[in-house]
C-alpha cells in the first residue's frame, strides 16, 4: 500500500517535468521563428 502513492507521486512528477520542458522547447521555437522572420522582412526591406 504504502507503494501506490509515491508512484503516483512520481508519475505526476514526471508529467510536469515533460509538460515544463516541452513548454519551454515550444516557447524557444516560436521565439526562434518569430527572430527568423523579422530578420526576413528587414533583410527584404533593406
Amino acid at each position: 500500500m504504502e507503494l501506490m502513492p509515491s508512484y503516483i507521486i512520481t508519475s505526476v512528477g514526471l508529467t510536469i517535468v515533460i509538460s515544463a520542458l516541452a513548454g519551454i522547447n515550444f516557447a524557444l521555437m516560436v521565439f526562434k521563428t518569430k527572430r527568423m522572420k523579422m530578420i526576413k522582412s528587414v533583410k527584404s526591406n533593406s
